[in-house]
């Protein structure tokens, strides 16, 4: 069920088009002088001629591919927020980039039919929409050059969707710690948007501070309050019991023809809705193999279940 309400207070969205990116840097200038910005630390640019399309343009192009796909939205309005971090993330390994050329990159939207319009009316205000129920949200990637779109998350083709992107964005992966980015970067695009409602049932562990965090508001999701400290205590109890030692630290090995790499990921407890029904009784801690070739081209080449063992 979707409502619609009007957000008097609401703040206009700033347009991509005002400013540039550079790597993990934000520069709000004229347009023009984008053309010459330079990083003082790489060498990188991020270049922004007049045919390079605008956010406004890149938006309808992200929002057209969902509908493309998703044929029982057609008679629903959506929305986008961009996603700058993964814009950025993203253009570490644009190969015009680490040569030192000029780099377009990507947008990349999160689709759904909860948002704000981004433009204010003259009377002040803009219409907004909340999504009351499950809110399934879709990250889309839009080529600031060619204005190709990629469905990214939530569709059967989302994998290989990442692999054309990469292909016709030309990325090279040089080292091991650009590969084990690049495949956490590919997962969380992968697995879509975090919401507590219809979310993506998997999360990246990246340290054990942030897994126990997941598993622990995993277990009081599902789970009242009193028995969800106690089965959380009980799972973290076994966890170091079984691995005294940190695990988290990413693996990755190189040769000559790419790389291969294990991200853990949390894969949360499943349930149903209407009438809520658990489908698991705990969260399960994973390894995602994944082999990254030389271009950006991503296999998963399977996945491994690290604790509990008896969930195998």
């Amino acid at each position: 069920m979707t409502t619609s309400y009007l957000d008097v207070a609401g703040e206009p969205a700033r347009q991509a088009g005002d400013g540039c990116i550079l790597r993990d840097r934000r520069w709000v200038l004229p347009l023009p002088l984008c053309f010459f910005l330079v990083s003082a630390f790489s060498g990188s640019v991020l270049a922004l001629p007049s045919a390079a399309l605008l956010d406004k343009e890149a938006r309808g192009e992200a929002i057209a591919a969902v509908r493309s796909a998703a044929k029982w939205l057609q008679g629903s309005k959506l929305y986008t927020r961009r996603h700058e971090e993964f814009e950025s993330d993203f253009l570490e390994y644009q190969i015009g980039v680490n040569e030192g050329k000029n780099g377009q990159g990507i947008y990349v939207y999160e689709v759904s039919e909860a948002g704000c319009d981004l433009e204010l009316p003259e009377r002040g205000g803009r219409t907004c929409s909340v999504v009351m129920d499950a809110d399934p949200r879709w990250y889309v990637g839009v080529s600031r050059e060619s204005g190709l779109a990629y469905r990214l998350s939530g569709f059967d083709d989302a994998h290989a969707e990442f692999n054309r992107m990469a292909k016709d964005l030309r990325v090279r992966i040089r080292k091991d710690a650009d590969a084990t980015e690049y495949g956490e970067l590919f997962l969380r695009l992968l697995y879509g948007p975090e919401t507590d409602l219809g979310g993506p049932h998997v999360r990246l562990a990246p340290s054990e501070s942030s897994m126990m965090q997941t598993v622990q508001h995993d277990f009081c999701s599902c789970y009242q309050e009193l028995e969800c400290e106690k089965r959380f205590l009980s799972w973290r109890k076994r966890f170091k019991s079984l691995y005294p030692k940190p695990i988290l630290e990413p693996k990755t090995v190189s040769g000559a023809e790419g790389h291969d790499v294990q991200v853990l990921v949390v894969r949360l407890i499943r349930f149903t809705l209407l009438p809520f029904k658990r489908l698991d009784k705990e969260p399960v801690l994973e390894g995602v193999h994944l082999r990254i070739s030389l271009n950006g081209e991503i296999t998963i080449a399977g996945t491994t279940v690290l604790f509990p063992r008896e969930a195998r």
